[in-house]
């Protein structure tokens, strides 16, 4: 039980140091990397760095473990006294209690029960559509079984209706929901990381940023900038969602989506995964330094 926790602190020490080092790349190099692959670059170079903690975390442990780790010399001999492993488990077991609290109550998903009442009034691609006004214009929900919702302002609408849902069935087979899940686990192991939690709000953008692109290649990006620019005016006319929008009606997002689009990309793919690699990087050296393997031995009591 013991190494169990031990190990635990060591793997959310290590994949702490990872996600920190891609995160900060991720938001750094976010303009370079091309728009219809920022959401998918981000998250893969996250989840990416956590695998590459676990990995790091069963060469440690097994290394110490396995006898194949030794002592270099006693400077970490501290660490296998009694205050220093009541501390380290006390850590570990923390660490585990606070990401399960952030998972099921600090970072709970949000949920409409109502939704799940209402028949489909119609169907996309094989994605039902359903009418809901508790929803701001229009919302693309669920993973495995993928829903859009529409408010009765939008379905009035038609001519911005198939454009709401073009956009919105991009964004389900762009598995966009499914992105900002993995995201959102991340999040919950870090989430005293304020990059983390900033990155999980670019992240939002990045998919807007996506269907955006995708959805102008569609329509036409002069016929498509009348759709976004008609948004506010749309939300103003629903009294539970105005009042989430500022005085003239733009928030910055969508001060941004508008900015972008249009706009050459003049990003690359492969730069994206640098995060990645510096991640990699990272861990590779904890791993390889002699003082980590010391204080490996040390940190698990061998």
């Amino acid at each position: 039980m013991e190494i169990t926790i031990k190990s635990f602190a060591l793997f959310f020490i290590l994949q702490a140091g990872a996600i920190l080092v891609g995160s900060l790349g991720i938001l750094i190099l976010e303009k370079r990397v091309r728009k219809p692959y920022r959401a998918r670059i981000a998250v893969i170079s996250l989840v990416v760095s956590v695998l590459l903690a676990v990995v790091a975390t069963i060469i440690l442990v097994g290394g110490v473990v396995s006898g194949s780790f030794r002592m270099i010399g006693g400077s970490f001999i501290w660490l296998m006294s009694t205050p220093a492993e009541s501390f380290i488990n006390v850590f570990g077991s923390v660490s585990l209690l606070l990401s399960l609290v952030a998972s099921f109550f600090l970072l709970k998903e949000p949920k409409m029960p109502e939704i799940e009442g209402t028949e489909p009034i119609s169907e996309v691609g094989g994605v039902p559509v359903r009418l809901n006004d508790s929803i701001p214009l229009a919302l693309a929900f669920g993973i495995r079984k993928p829903t859009i919702v529409v408010s009765a302002e939008v379905w009035r609408d038609k001519e911005i209706l198939p454009i709401a849902i073009l956009h919105e069935l991009l964004h389900v087979r762009l598995k966009h929901n499914l992105l900002k899940f993995l995201a959102r686990t991340v999040l919950r192991l870090n989430f005293f990381n304020p990059l983390v939690h900033r990155l999980i709000d670019r992240l939002d953008v990045y998919c807007e940023l996506e269907c955006d692109c995708r959805t102008a290649d569609l329509v036409g990006v002069r016929r498509y900038r009348e759709f976004l620019e008609g948004l506010p005016s749309l939300a103003f006319s629903q009294d539970n969602y105005a009042s989430s929008l500022g005085p003239s009606g733009v928030t910055t997002a969508l001060l941004e989506r508008l900015t972008e689009l249009g706009r050459e990309d003049r990003g690359g793919i492969a730069i994206g995964f640098i995060p990645a690699v510096s991640s990699f990087l990272f861990l590779a050296t904890v791993i390889l330094a002699g003082n980590t393997r010391c204080l490996t031995v040390c940190f698990l009591g061998y």
